[in-house]
C-alpha cells in the first residue's frame, strides 16, 4: 500500500468544522508522516496523484492519537516535480521540517476518521484512547509511479446496495402523481393499436425544489452499473417533463404513420423469432402498429401470441442468469450453453422442453409466464414509461436490480408487479380483456393485479441452471451491481 492509492473517509453526513482550513475543507490528511487523499463520505470521486512533498493548501496532520495537530501548507519554494531519483530523500526530510516548525500555531483538535469501507472503522475506540493511526509507510518518492496506479485491481470491496438513496427520496416522491393519455388507431373494424403515454405531472411546491436524490443504473462497457453522480428529485422531474414533451411530438408521428398501415399479419421474422430481441426490433418499427398485431393475434386466439409469451420467457431467463451483463440474448446463450442460440422458434422450444422444471419451481414458472406477458404489452404498447427507471420510481414507489439486456434492460418480477397494479397497469388490462382473448396466462395476469402477492428476493427470478441432470429452470436473486 502506498500513499497513492489509499483513500480515508470522514464519517459524517457533512464535514466537521475542525476539518475546514481558511474556509475551505481539507482534502489531504498527514497519518504517520504519510500524505493521503481525503474526501467526504459520498461525494464523487476525483482521481489525482499525491506528492509527499508537495501537501495542498487545505491539508490536515494528525497525531498519533488520531486528533489534528497542525494544518500544512505546501513549501513556500517548492522544489520542481521531475522523475529524477536524486534528492528524493531531502527533499522529503526538508518538508517534513517545515511542517513540524508550524504545529505551534495550531490547537489540537480531535477528529473521527473512518476507512472507505463500511464494516471497518479505523477509530472505533472513543476519543479518550491512544488509539495510534498507522499505516503501513511506503519508501518516500517524489514522483508517485503512475503507470501501476492505473493498472492496480481495485479491492474487493463488500457488495453495495442495487443503488443509494437519500433518507426521504421515497417519501418525498409518494407526493407526484402521474395523469396517463390513451392515443389508439383502429385498423379495419375491430382491431385497435394502443400508446399510452404520461401527458402531466403533479407535483407539490415543496417537492419540485427538492434536493434528495438517487443514484440511477447506468451501462459502461456493457455491465449495468449504479452512476457515480446522484440524480435529485428536482433534476429527475424537469428530465420528466422534458421526456413527455418530446414523447408527444413522436407519438404524433407514429400515430401518422400507424394510420396507413392496414397490413396486421405477421411478418416471416416475427412467424420465426426465436428470442425477444428479434421481437423488439419489430416493434421498433412502429410501436402503434405492432400493438395492433398483437391485438389481432389475441382477438382471433392465434396460438402464435402463446409463442411470443414462451420466447419472451426464455429470453427473460436466459438475461437473468447472466444479469449484470447487457448483451443480446444470442451473446448470454453461447457463453451459458457454449453453443449458438437457435434461430427457429421450433429448435428453441424442444430445446426448452427438457429443462428439467422442479416441483418446487411450478408456481414460479406459471407467474413468471405472466409477468412476461404483462413486459411484452408494456414494452410496447408504453415504451417509454417502460425504459425510464424514472418513470418506474414514480409509479411503484420502490426500486430493484435492472435485469441486464439490449437494446433495453429488463424488470425485475416486482416491479413489474408493482406497474400491473398502477394506473398504468389497469389501463392496459382493459385494453387486452377488450380482445376477448381467453389464456391461462391472461386469467393468471388478472389474479395478480387484485392479490397482494410479491415474489420473495432470495428466490424471486427464474433462471437457468444447471444440475446432474443438465438444464434446470431454477429460482435465484439478482447480483448487486457495484458503484
Amino acid at each position: 500500500i502506498t500513499s497513492g492509492i489509499v483513500r480515508y473517509y470522514f464519517n459524517s453526513s457533512k464535514c466537521p468544522e475542525a476539518l475546514v482550513v481558511d474556509g475551505q475543507v481539507c482534502d489531504q490528511i498527514v497519518l504517520g508522516g504519510i500524505l493521503h487523499s481525503a474526501r467526504a463520505r459520498g461525494a464523487p470521486s476525483i482521481q489525482y496523484f499525491l506528492n509527499p512533498s508537495k501537501p495542498s493548501p487545505h491539508a490536515l496532520k494528525f497525531g498519533a492519537d488520531g486528533s489534528i495537530v497542525e494544518t500544512v501548507s505546501p513549501p513556500a519554494n517548492p522544489v520542481a516535480v521531475s522523475g529524477s531519483k536524486r534528492g528524493r530523500q531531502s527533499s522529503v526530510e526538508s518538508s517534513a521540517g517545515e511542517q513540524s516548525a508550524s504545529s505551534a500555531d495550531h490547537s489540537t483538535r480531535e477528529v473521527e476518521v473512518s476507512s472507505g469501507s463500511p464494516s471497518s472503522n479505523i477509530a472505533k475506540e472513543p476519543p479518550s484512547s491512544k488509539h495510534c493511526l498507522e499505516p503501513p509507510r511506503s519508501p518516500p518518492f517524489r514522483s508517485p509511479p503512475r503507470k501501476r496506479l492505473a493498472k492496480r485491481v481495485p479491492s474487493q470491496d463488500c457488495e453495495r446496495p442495487r443503488a443509494f438513496y437519500s433518507p426521504n427520496y421515497w417519501a418525498e416522491l409518494d407526493n407526484v402523481s402521474v395523469s396517463f393519455n390513451e392515443q389508439s388507431v383502429c385498423f379495419g373494424k375491430e382491431d385497435v393499436g394502443l400508446r399510452l403515454s404520461a401527458c402531466e405531472l403533479g407535483v407539490p411546491d415543496g417537492v419540485r425544489s427538492s434536493n434528495e436524490y438517487a443514484n440511477f443504473m447506468e451501462v459502461r462497457r456493457r455491465q449495468a452499473v449504479c452512476s457515480a453522480e446522484p440524480t435529485s428529485i428536482a433534476k429527475a422531474l424537469v428530465l420528466l417533463e422534458e421526456d413527455m414533451a418530446l414523447q408527444e411530438a413522436i407519438i404524433a408521428r407514429d400515430l401518422e404513420v400507424a394510420a396507413k398501415l392496414t397490413e396486421l399479419e405477421p411478418t416471416q421474422k416475427e412467424t420465426t423469432a426465436s428470442t425477444s430481441d428479434e421481437l423488439v426490433r419489430s416493434m421498433q418499427r412502429n410501436q402503434i402498429h405492432f400493438v395492433g398485431k398483437l391485438f389481432r393475434l389475441m382477438r382471433t386466439k392465434s396460438p402464435i401470441m402463446e409463442d411470443y409469451v414462451r420466447v419472451h420467457l426464455i429470453s427473460r431467463a436466459v438475461h437473468a442468469t447472466l444479469p449484470l451483463w447487457c448483451a443480446p440474448v444470442a451473446d448470454k446463450w453461447k457463453k451459458i450453453f457454449g453453443e449458438n442460440c437457435p434461430s427457429s422458434r421450433t429448435v428453441l422450444f424442444d430445446q426448452s422442453d427438457r429443462w428439467v422444471l422442479d416441483e418446487n419451481e411450478i408456481e414460479l414458472y406459471a407467474m413468471s409466464e405472466a409477468l412476461a406477458l404483462f413486459e411484452l404489452l408494456l414494452m410496447t404498447a408504453a415504451p417509454d414509461i417502460f425504459c425510464r427507471d424514472l418513470w418506474v420510481h414514480v409509479l411503484c414507489g420502490f426500486d430493484a436490480p435492472w435485469i441486464g439486456a439490449s437494446p433495453v434492460r429488463l424488470l425485475h418480477p416486482n416491479l413489474l408487479l408493482g406497474l400491473l397494479r398502477s394506473d398504468l397497469g389497469l389501463r392496459l388490462m382493459k385494453f387486452v380483456e377488450s380482445s376477448k382473448w381467453e389464456s391461462s396466462c391472461l386469467r393468471r395476469l388478472q389474479s395478480l393485479r387484485t392479490s397482494d402477492v410479491w415474489l420473495p428476493e432470495d428466490s424471486g427470478i427464474l433462471v437457468v441452471t444447471f444440475s446432474s441432470l443438465g438444464a434446470v429452470w431454477g429460482a435465484t436473486t439478482l447480483s448487486l451491481p457495484r458503484a
